[in-house]
């Protein structure tokens, strides 16, 4: 009795084993969106395939909360409706004929975090003319290009950025540098309130000078004004002043009149003829 219990046992023990192994090998969900079809494992996720439409196609960093970390091989081969293809950060690498006979393709933008691009990723990608890399060139440089992807290198790329694993090194100087300019910005300001104030005591010194001439000038010419003002009325009455062509015209006139009148008077009087009268005399008229 007790030899048949014992594998009994044995087997049930084995079975529990198998079990408790079984999530660790577990493969891959795929998950399908409107525009792209995804092989998820765990919080990441790789493009296994593009379904979308789009001519300016910008891959989103996360799809339904799983993040894109690979463009997965052959996931837009022979796409002939895609002009530009953006490709976001924290993908590290591009399978092999990933953008293959894709010959609309005219400009690629790619990751600071990319580490490997595939074989022929970009074969017969005639069209293209245009590489926007987002680190420096150094990063560029460390990428793992797979052959035939000369139309892809003969490109010179645009570097507009640097790697993602600089980026805390990056904060930290620009980080510096911001304290640096937030002091010199500091020393700046108060340097040009002092010039500020300076200038605004110049100013006011320069108004206070201008008013004390201005009430100068007014006060001398005041005072001109009320002595000229004192010798006209002591040397020359203007009352006396200005009659004085009519007083002595009327003098003129008068003394005129009066010779006139003179001679008028003592003017001889011419005599009275005389005439004959009724009586054979003569009287005068």
């Amino acid at each position: 009795m007790n030899r048949k219990i014992k594998p009994a046992a044995a087997l049930f023990s084995s079975a529990l084993l198998a079990l408790s192994m079984m999530p660790f090998a577990a493969g891959a969900e795929t998950v399908e969106t409107d525009d792209y079809t995804l092989d998820v494992d765990g919080s990441e996720a790789t493009i296994v395939k593009y379904i979308g439409e789009d001519e300016d196609v910008v891959i989103p960093s996360e799809i339904e909360g799983h993040k894109i970390t690979v463009i997965g091989d052959e996931s837009f081969k022979s796409n002939a409706d895609i002009v530009s293809i953006t490709i976001p950060e924290g993908v590290t690498k591009i399978g092999g004929h990933a953008f293959a006979v894709d010959k609309g393709i005219e400009s690629v933008t790619l990751p600071s975090t990319l580490v490997e691009i595939g074989e022929a990723a970009f074969q017969q990608c005639s069209s293209l003319s245009t590489v926007t890399f987002s680190g420096d060139e150094a990063a560029w440089q460390a990428v793992t290009i797979g052959a035939e992807n000369e139309l892809l290198t003969a490109v010179t790329p645009t570097y507009s950025g640097a790697p993602a694993d600089d980026a805390g090194t990056e904060s930290s100087a620009d980080t510096s540098s911001a304290d640096s300019s937030g002091e010199e910005s500091s020393s700046a300001e108060a340097s040009s309130e002092e010039t500020a104030a300076a200038e605004t005591t110049s100013e006011e010194s320069s108004s206070a000078v201008s008013n004390d001439t201005t009430s100068d000038d007014t006060t001398t010419a005041a005072e001109n004004t009320c002595a000229g003002e004192d010798a006209s009325e002591t040397e020359v009455p203007p009352s006396f002043g200005v009659n004085i062509p009519y007083l002595l015209g009327g003098i003129v006139i008068g003394v005129a009149v009066l010779d006139i009148l003179y001679y008028s008077i003592k003017k001889p009087q011419p005599p009275t003829p005389e005439i004959p009268d009724n009586n054979g005399g003569y009287g005068q008229r």
